[in-house]
């Protein structure tokens, strides 16, 4: 995208690309929401050399503004998104799962407010030097109240790198999401987000009930915590039973085992008959990649 407005990208799947998954070009774009969309990065050339895709979000536009929300971002490496030059984004109610390198690099004076997401096996989460971005935690989440009018919502982190940058300028970005005149969005809680994008993101995922509701809004606390991270393990234990590759049933069943019990994946994953080894394999499987000749 380069020099657009009123763009929708809604339910679409971005896998197996050369570059950027999505490249938002040097000139204004305004207007944009990118919605309901998986970005799928798993490959066999991967430029960090774990099969995972590095070139994901590149967002240089000048004064973009743009609505970035029910997105799942797997099997990534970094620019999950890179964002940079002066512009406005808000992130809300996404999923990003499975990053061995970084997801947010914001540089230089842009105003990124990121709520409601949900941040499962991320290494570096936001990058130390990323400035003008509002992370939204139990501290913060009140500061939207004067502004917008109300409360925002914490995002959840789980086996992932802090997601606290170095500098934070709430109120500015607050004031630049003010002025983008984003239209009014249904924002949920995190605890429901990442259930829900697994089922609802991509294709052919058009007009379920889920779809239509969204994530129930919920409040947050430990024990929803506790009882999410479970209920994530089951479903990609799940997963790992139903899928016919045994290589993404062992992916889908070690990253279960990280967030449950090992008898718990087992138990799942043993029902498929085509996938049996992807059980015997999760107590053994470690997170060494190396680069395919």
């Amino acid at each position: 995208m380069d020099d657009t407005d009123l763009i929708w990208l809604d339910h679409v799947k971005v896998s197996l690309v050369g570059r950027q998954m999505i490249s938002m070009g040097f000139n204004s774009n305004g207007r944009v929401t990118i919605s309901s969309t998986e970005f799928d990065g798993q490959t066999s050339w991967s430029a960090s050399c774990d099969g995972h895709h590095y070139w994901t979000n590149l967002c240089l536009g000048l004064n973009d503004k743009v609505s970035f929300y029910n997105n799942w971002l797997h099997d990534t490496s970094g620019r999950s998104p890179d964002i940079g030059y002066p512009s406005t984004w808000h992130f809300f109610n996404n999923y990003w799962s499975n990053n061995t390198g970084h997801a947010f690099s914001v540089t230089v004076d842009s105003s990124v407010l990121v709520e409601g997401n949900v941040f499962d096996d991320v290494k570096t989460a936001l990058e130390g030097e990323s400035a003008g971005v509002f992370v939204v935690n139990a501290t913060t989440s009140s500061a939207c109240s004067t502004t917008l009018g109300r409360t925002c919502y914490e995002n959840i982190v789980l086996n992932s790198g802090s997601l606290t940058p170095q500098s934070m300028t709430n109120q500015t970005t607050l004031n630049a999401l003010v002025s983008a005149k984003e239209p009014a969005v249904a924002i949920s809680a995190a605890t429901d987000v990442a259930s829900y994008v697994v089922a609802n993101a991509g294709i052919g995922k058009l007009g379920s009930s889920a779809q239509a509701s969204g994530p129930s809004s919920v409040s947050l606390s430990a024990s929803s915590k506790s009882s999410y991270s479970t209920s994530s393990a089951t479903t990609l234990a799940t997963k790992a039973a139903k899928t016919s590759s045994i290589s993404s049933a062992i992916t889908l069943a070690t990253k279960a085992a990280k967030t449950s019990s090992l008898s718990t994946v087992t138990q799942v994953a043993s029902a498929s008959a085509s996938t049996r080894a992807a059980a015997a394999t999760v107590a053994a499987a470690t997170d060494d990649d190396e680069c395919e000749a």
